[in-house]
């Protein structure tokens, strides 16, 4: 599949990989009609050096020059309690996936996420689960495309993440342990080709 790209394999050299269904669950409904609030004042805070913010910190490009691994960007929030609502929008997509997700707040290394110390929950696209460092393939169809819009939703107080694909209203979802990924949480975003790019909607 030339969308599992060097950057992706590398991943999944660190970490292993589970063919299940038993901690993602997708369907055509969105989560986001929950009692959710969107996240006004997140914006991307730190991130590689190989990554170019812009637009008040709004916009990330992955401007080169190319790592071993995907390149990281960190939210700036820290979430504890409620529901919260982090929408995107994929600006360019030259090769390679994008992954939306969260890690504990003290995890704050780039090198560090797709390690075997992470603890990091979330997606690539959406057929690739990581759960707590563990990919676990989901064998969706959906693809992200360059111009689609992907909404993050954070539930606190479910210990709960879903990833919502407006395009294909297909929505899934993961049950986060807290004992493995204590709160609060912040957003993590990988690129994982050069040349790709991202924008957080307001």
């Amino acid at each position: 599949n030339d969308d599992v790209d060097d950057d992706q394999k590398s991943i999944i050299h660190f970490i292993s990989v589970e063919d299940t269904q038993s901690t993602t669950t997708s369907d055509k409904s969105s989560s986001i009609n929950r009692n959710s609030v969107s996240a006004k004042m997140e914006k991307f805070f730190r991130q590689d050096e190989v990554v170019k913010l812009s637009d008040d910190d709004l916009v990330a490009a992955y401007s080169g020059p190319k790592l071993r691994r995907s390149a990281i960007l960190f939210g700036a929030n820290l979430y504890s309690k409620g529901k919260h609502l982090i929408r995107f929008r994929i600006e360019r997509k030259t090769n390679g996936n994008f992954y939306f997700g969260i890690v504990t707040h003290a995890q704050d290394d780039p090198e560090s996420i797709f390690s075997t110390l992470t603890t990091a929950y979330g997606w690539w696209r959406c057929d690739y689960a990581v759960v707590h460092g563990v990919v676990r393939r989901n064998f969706s169809t959906i693809e992200i495309l360059e111009g689609d819009e992907v909404t993050l939703s954070i539930d606190c107080d479910q210990t709960k993440i879903f990833l919502d694909h407006h395009r294909t209203q297909c929505s899934v979802q993961l049950l986060v342990d807290i004992d493995k990924c204590a709160l609060p949480w912040k957003l993590v975003v990988a690129l994982s080709s050069v040349g790709n790019c991202i924008r957080m909607l307001h």
